[in-house]
């Protein structure tokens, strides 16, 4: 469910933040409003939208990037702002936070489109963030894609990432053998993950999906 607008300028209004930062997520949000009940929108009229989401205040940025979504979900225009800022915003957070506000509400084309490109990005932060959103929003047509940009990935702490988010796109889970001869098992549940430690031989004894049950039906 969507958190309606009054609860938004309720959380702005508890900020203890300047009231400059304030006033950037208030305006985003009154441009919200506005711009919601049209249907044709031009570039300009997003710009208080633009200036929030490109915030590097959270009381901003968490008010601009969220609305701009919620108009991409029918709005080409809005959508094409997502795209430059996903694609050619200069600084990575901007990027980062813009991957990161993707959901399922948007057209599925349009996502796997950002996320496809976003793989590929000079920023290692926004290249696995690209990965957890494929994960995240289910969307396995990313599968070969992020396969291929595993085996490129030059930063060791972010191929991990991705190998993760690529193992719980695919299968649910993620199984490494670790310096003990045992394994560390992986397994996506409803709000996360869950990690457990399992003996070498009860993989060796064809266990190990009756495991991967066991961890998900955890309290």
């Amino acid at each position: 469910m969507k958190i309606p607008v009054a609860i938004y300028r309720d959380w702005i209004n508890s900020r203890k933040v300047p009231s400059d930062r304030k006033q950037l997520a208030n305006e985003a949000l009154n441009t919200f409003e506005i711009l919601s009940a049209r249907k044709t929108i031009e570039p300009f009229d997003l710009e208080p939208i633009i200036q929030a989401a490109k915030s590097p205040y959270l009381v901003a940025f968490d008010i601009g990037t969220e609305m701009l979504v919620r108009l991409a979900v029918n709005n080409l225009t809005a959508q094409s702002v997502i795209r430059e800022i996903i694609l050619g915003a200069r600084k990575e957070n901007e990027r980062f936070r813009m991957i990161a506000a993707l959901n399922n509400d948007l057209p599925r084309e349009f996502t796997i489109e950002l996320l496809r490109k976003a793989l590929y990005d000079k920023g290692k932060r926004v290249r696995e963030k690209a990965a957890a959103m494929a994960d995240t929003l289910e969307l396995k047509e990313l599968l070969p894609e992020i396969d291929k940009c595993l085996h490129s990935e030059p930063h060791p702490i972010t191929k991990k990432g991705i190998e993760l988010h690529a193992a719980m796109l695919r299968d649910g889970y993620l199984l490494k053998k670790i310096e003990d001869g045992n394994y560390s098992l992986t397994v996506r549940i409803n709000n996360g993950w869950r990690v457990q430690i399992v003996k070498k031989a009860e993989i060796e004894n064809g266990k190990l999906y009756q495991i991967i049950e066991d961890v998900r039906s955890q309290p």
